[in-house]
């Protein structure tokens, strides 16, 4: 994987010297499980396959093994981010522009691309037929001296009319032989990310789906990309694709093969001295776990001299004071794909939730935690599934499962929410929503969780959900808290309070509930603290939510304490129970929850 140091690894020509390459004891398996499928065939061959990760697992790197490798072994190889045949071509001038290649969509730039990339490696009589289809299809642009870029109005067809104007018909006029392979690698992420994505990907899949098997030659796709849905769908329904998750395939011991040739092409800067240490090593590798993505990031960080020392820079890696915002690379990477979704609300609250849950959970029990239909549930996670996986995923399914919990993919995407935003408000939501399902219980279900415990009556199974709720709602509020304490905020609010609670009912703790304690001061939160695109870490949401979480608080402690006591009993709890009840009073006491006016 040498040279992998940008977000977008691969924006050049793939097959050449410059481009990230597995490291010499990477991915062995999986690149010759693809290799296998490449060079054996048997009629019924599959002709797609589907090399499917999240961001960071190092989807690019290996494609560009395998092109490599493909081109060469004498095979034809096409590349959806390979620009160089398409710039210049003896055709095109001599150096165009990316400025003027950016000009024109998503589909004019694959198959222009495609095409002069088969023109320069099959025999002239396809390029004289490309060349008479594009004078054809656009006649005001090919002229002595080359392509022009400017008459932007004529390119408006779409990639299917494109495709077989000018890459299947000159190919089926061409009279290749059955035994000729064409290998086309594509990401459809790198090639347009429009207002239109999704059609244009479904497009482009369905296009090269049908005409895989309808050409009197091999021709093989190797589609590179995140869970898309458009892609999962369309993929999911075919016979003709074999599916690979990348992160079944990533072990620790590939990221530190990865780092040790690295870290030998870097050189030690301390004579005499092995450096990094055993030690330093294997704390490098849990820290970057399965995420090449990651490890390229720390690795460009140490080795950057205008940060600083390598040594120091690599202490300071490993002692934790790194922050997120010091890795350009990745930071880019997540910033791109938080673009994509903080416009949508239940998208960010479904990914606020998994990435700051103590347990991981299932899309069932999240939309019982979240009180979100499943439905919306489904939809919201198709759009994460860049950095959130299945933590039971099996690699030869092409499906995903309701009943698999989620997790994020690496711990960085989660140091980013918490530099970037802090945790405070997540972490409020989720005590808020396990309050809520607590006192949404119905009472027939606490009743066959108290027989149970007496030992009496049919066993009752408590729902994942719920036991989460029960459990952990403490966790998230301890944590909400201590965030905003960090930020130095006031938690003061005008909404209801736990005081009203202990007055409406007597509650046996309500001479700690009615102390009053002055508010502590209020401070402007820092600018680190709000996401680049949205506002959703101000002073007033914390103000907001804290009322919020009083209330569900309040509610909770006048109508569920019982309900919650016998369930947490039921699960052998009770001394975590007496725990929480413990910090709710010091709470209070501290003033850290309103008491309001009453």
């Amino acid at each position: 994987m040498s040279g992998l140091r940008h977000p977008n690894f691969c924006n050049g020509n793939i097959l050449e010297g410059e481009t990230p390459l597995c490291a010499g004891r990477t991915f062995n398996v999986l690149l010759e499980h693809i290799k296998t499928w490449i060079t054996t065939w048997t009629p019924g061959q599959k002709h797609v396959f589907w090399l499917n990760g999240s961001v960071g697992t190092g989807k690019t790197t290996i494609c560009c093994t395998i092109a490599r490798w493909a081109e060469s072994s004498g095979l034809v190889v096409c590349c959806s981010n390979r620009w160089d045949g398409f710039e210049c071509s003896s055709y095109l001038p001599s150096r165009a522009s990316m400025a003027q290649v950016a000009s024109l969509n998503g589909s004019e730039k694959l198959v222009l691309s495609i095409a002069w990339q088969l023109a320069d490696s099959l025999p002239p009589l396809f390029r004289s037929k490309f060349l008479r289809a594009l004078r054809s299809m656009y006649p005001r642009n090919l002229r002595r001296g080359g392509f022009k870029f400017h008459h932007e109005a004529h390119f408006r067809t779409n990639f299917r009319t494109l495709f077989n104007a000018l890459i299947k018909d000159p190919l089926m006029g061409c009279a290749l032989s059955e035994t000729t392979t064409i290998l086309f690698i594509l990401d459809p992420h790198d090639l347009y990310m429009g207002d239109r994505a999704d059609v244009f990907r479904r497009d482009i899949l369905e296009t090269l789906l049908e005409d895989a098997t309808s050409l009197p030659f091999r021709f093989l796709l190797l589609l590179s990309s995140r869970p898309d849905p458009v892609v999962q769908r369309i993929l999911g329904g075919s016979d003709d694709v074999i599916f690979a998750a990348v992160q079944d395939f990533v072990t620790r011991d590939d990221i530190r093969a990865y780092l040790e040739e690295e870290f030998r092409r870097l050189g030690s800067p301390l004579p005499c001295e092995e450096w990094p240490s055993e030690n330093e090593l294997k704390t490098l590798v849990e820290i970057c776990g399965t995420s090449f993505a990651y490890a390229s990031s720390l690795l460009e960080f140490i080795e950057d001299k205008r940060a600083g020392d390598p040594v120091e820079q690599l202490r300071v890696v490993l002692s934790g004071e790194l922050r997120m915002s010091d890795l350009k690379s990745i930071w880019h990477v997540y910033n791109h794909f938080w673009s994509s979704i903080y416009q949508h609300p239940t998208r960010v609250m479904l990914l606020g939730t998994i990435a700051f849950l103590r347990v991981p959970l299932c899309r069932k029990d999240l939309s019982a935690l979240l009180h979100t239909p499943i439905a919306d549930i489904n939809d919201a996670y198709s759009h994460l599934q860049s950095v959130v996986i299945e933590t039971t995923s099996s690699s030869d399914s092409k499906s995903s499962n309701e009943d698999s919990p989620l997790e994020i993919f690496h711990h960085s995407f989660i140091d980013l929410l918490s530099e970037k935003s802090g945790r405070a408000l997540p972490e409020g939501f989720v005590a808020i929503k396990c309050l809520d399902l607590v006192a949404s219980l119905p009472d027939v279900q606490v009743t066959n969780v108290t027989k149970t415990a007496n030992g009496e009556g049919t066993m009752h199974v408590i729902p994942e959900a719920v036991n989460y709720a029960c459990v952990h709602w403490i966790d998230h509020l301890k944590a909400f808290y201590a965030s905003i304490d960090a930020l130095g905020i006031s938690t003061v609010t005008n909404g209801p309070t736990i005081v009203s609670a202990a007055k409406n009912v007597g509650n046996p703790f309500g001479e700690w509930l009615l102390e009053r304690r002055r508010p502590r001061r209020v401070s402007n939160i820092p600018h680190w603290c709000k996401f680049s695109q949205s506002n959703i870490c101000g002073e007033k949401e914390i103000h907001e939510r804290s009322g919020a979480l009083a209330t569900a608080l309040s509610s909770f402690l006048r109508a569920s304490l019982l309900k919650w006591l016998v369930i947490m009993r039921s699960l052998g709890k009770l001394d975590v129970a007496t725990s929480c009840l413990k910090y709710v009073l010091e709470l209070v006491e501290t003033s850290a929850i309103s008491c309001g006016e009453d």
